[in-house]
């Protein structure tokens, strides 16, 4: 293996090493915005039955909803990452060989 193919693998590697931990942070998010924060809610249901805890239960069901959103977007985010990584290895790797092959 060359030196320019040593290279392309490991700045490979480290995209996809990065697009799992957003998947991972993804994730940890998305458990926040749909267990965490109902959770949350349901203490507050019991133990503040007036108008506020009403109007604080509906920002935290908002907050919960934008969090579930965010986590979405940055899953996507991690996705489309190592699609692009994986398109720009396998062209880095075919330049790699015609570079190796050509013949001036």
């Amino acid at each position: 293996m060359s030196w320019l193919s040593k290279t392309i693998e490991i700045h490979f590697q480290e995209i996809l090493s990065l697009t799992e931990k957003m998947k991972s942070l993804s994730e940890n998010l998305g458990g926040i915005g749909e267990e965490t924060i109902p959770g949350a809610i349901d203490v507050v249901r019991r133990g503040w039955n007036s108008e506020c805890g009403k109007k604080l239960m509906e920002r935290e069901l908002k907050l919960g909803m934008q969090i579930r959103e965010e986590a979405d977007i940055l899953r996507h985010l991690s996705e489309e990452m190592k699609k692009q990584a994986e398109e720009m290895y396998r062209a880095e790797q075919m330049n790699s060989q015609l570079a190796v092959t050509r013949i001036y």
